[in-house]
């Protein structure tokens, strides 16, 4: 991973209603550009800012595209890696995450 330029990413389902699988979370932390497949309704949005945080495909030929000319323009590709970085970082950590929910799930009143 801390060699990768760039980190494909591909949901699997036949009709696409998922987004926000690990890679997604685990290609930004490593400091790589996330590339990846768009989700149902725009929703891989909601997780990273589209061509500022992350880049996203709509078929393979948009993919091999995109690597290739991400590949030859080294300044756009970092820029966009650190700024996945630094979402990740601001969002998605892990720890930060759970003591956010327990703080909530304490919260409760029973």
């Amino acid at each position: 991973y801390f060699k990768t330029k760039i980190g494909l990413n591909m949901h699997l389902s036949l009709t696409p209603t998922e987004t926000g699988n690990m890679r997604m979370y685990e290609v930004p932390a490593h400091g790589m550009m996330l590339l990846c497949d768009k989700a149902a309704r725009d929703s891989h949005e909601l997780i990273y800012k589209a061509n500022e945080e992350a880049v996203f495909y709509e078929n393979f030929d948009d993919a091999i595209s995109k690597v290739n000319y991400y590949l030859k323009n080294d300044q756009e590709r970092i820029a966009i890696a650190k700024n996945g970085f630094n979402r990740f970082k601001k969002d998605y950590v892990w720890e930060q995450n759970l003591q956010k929910f327990l703080a909530w799930a304490l919260s409760i009143k029973r």
